[in-house]
């Protein structure tokens, strides 16, 4: 029992007494006040009501005159921590089941103790080993990292640190019309709480994730550093290939640990009592979705002080503006989140892509190419580079159309002229086949012969 609880039950036992300790009392008094109020109902601090007895009134009223007002609270019982249902033996070896593998849970603690023929089956029950594990706090599962401490921060400017989740959101009518989950992608400023980008989307992928993150960069700037999760969406390579690019340092959390991205789960907790509790039951469309979700973010969110900066969001980012970072005049945004793959040139000039082939110039036979092309178009084509350098575009196979095409000379690098060696391999090795073939005593084969004396 805590101890508010425990001063409550005192006070109330306090009211019971009532005269016996505040009034002057004479022969007989106490003992008719004790059974008046036996004989009264009396309301308990949780409303219900209970018939007390004498004695019980009159020990209360001792306990008060030998110990004063902390003498009412109730006691703990003297055998507090052991159980009363199971003996001592098995009590303690419950414990030490438990702390010898904390994780341990109640029913495999049942169920080994079982096996182990130490209780009889179906007599140990749950709550029972519960309240024992309670009692010395070994109940709850200790977790498999260590606590981090932690501390509320606030980075320096805008554009100091982005931080990027996922929000599961509701069922949506997609444009085709087939129902789908929507997931809400997001980034918020750490410094200034403002939301440079924000939609729903038909799945969480990389594809949809750097969509969102590039709408960001294409708005309000390139952060210093992206914070974000293990999900596969950010742990994959097309990220870090696009924060390399863009001189963003890219940071993770460690395993397990969604409270380091406090400030977007804080501001998902916002999302969900003011908008998704307030979306009909009825599924609505994407577009929909989305249109109150970015009226419900200008109109309201960015627009009201924010509780932990003080400030109203979109005024705060105005004010941070010449803090931001610029993207270089020589970076191509659309370029940047291109997508790479790498392939090898085929002999017939082609290389394999999602299923299918492309023609590339025939020259490139037998090198390493690397394919660049945008994930959400999947009408454009791939362009071919070859160490960060454009060597040319791609167009499918049409194997039809090369039947009648005239094909032309791929003529390569001509060789260098090579200066002789002097060495004639096959002679090397017939002179030294034959010399360990010929008789003893016959002179060794030369490839000099002499002329005949006409």
């Amino acid at each position: 029992m805590k101890q508010e609880e425990k001063e409550t039950i005192a006070l109330w036992r306090l009211g019971v007494l009532g005269p016996l300790i505040s009034a002057r009392l004479e022969h007989g008094d106490r003992r008719r006040y004790i059974e008046e109020a036996a004989a009264r109902l009396q309301q308990q601090p949780d409303g219900t009501y209970v018939q007390l007895s004498p004695r019980t009134i009159e020990s209360w009223y001792y306990a008060y005159r030998h110990g004063g007002f902390p003498a009412l609270f109730p006691q703990d019982r003297s055998d507090r921590g052991c159980s009363r249902v199971i003996s001592a033996e098995i009590a303690e070896q419950i414990l030490r089941v438990k702390r010898e593998r904390p994780r341990r849970s109640i029913r495999r603690i049942i169920r080994m103790l079982e096996r182990a023929q130490i209780v009889p089956r179906g007599t140990l029950h749950r709550s029972t080993v519960h309240r024992l594990l309670l009692a010395h706090r070994l109940s709850a599962r200790p977790q498999r990292h260590g606590v981090t401490e932690r501390r509320s921060f606030l980075p320096e400017h805008a554009g100091d640190l982005w931080v990027g989740d996922a929000l599961h959101g509701p069922l949506v009518i997609a444009p085709e019309g087939s129902l789908h989950k929507a997931y809400l992608l997001s980034q918020i400023d750490g410094a200034t709480r403002y939301v440079p980008h924000s939609y729903f989307a038909l799945s969480e992928s990389a594809v949809d994730q750097e969509y969102g993150f590039q709408q960001a960069i294409l708005k309000h700037g390139v952060p210093r550093t992206y914070y974000v999760d293990l999900g596969a969406a950010y742990i994959a390579d097309s990220l870090k290939l696009i924060c390399a690019e863009l001189g963003i340092r890219l940071l993770h959390t460690q395993v397990q640990d969604c409270e380091a991205k406090g400030v977007i789960e804080r501001w998902h907790r916002t999302w969900r009592e003011e908008v998704g509790d307030e979306l009909p039951d009825e599924p609505l469309p994407l577009a929909e979705l989305n249109a109150k979700h970015w009226a419900w973010l200008s109109a309201e969110y960015h627009a009201r002080k924010h509780s932990t900066t003080d400030r109203v969001p979109r005024e705060h980012w105005l004010a941070e503006l010449s803090f931001l970072r610029l993207l270089p005049r020589q970076k191509n945004l659309s370029d940047v989140f291109l997508h790479r793959e790498r392939r090898v040139v085929r002999k017939d000039g082609t290389v394999r892509f999602k299923g299918g082939y492309l023609e590339v110039r025939p020259e490139l036979e037998g090198q390493e190419v690397e394919l660049r092309f945008d994930p959400r178009d999947d009408t454009a084509h791939p362009c071919v580079f070859i160490e960060d350098r454009f060597v040319c575009d791609t167009v499918p196979l049409d194997r039809v159309a090369n039947a009648s095409r005239r094909r032309r000379r791929v003529r390569g690098e001509a060789a260098p002229d090579a200066e002789p060696s002097g060495l004639d391999p096959l002679a090397l090795i017939e002179a030294e086949h034959y010399d360990r073939v010929r008789p003893v005593g016959q002179p060794a084969t030369t490839k000099k012969t002499e002329k005949k004396e006409e």
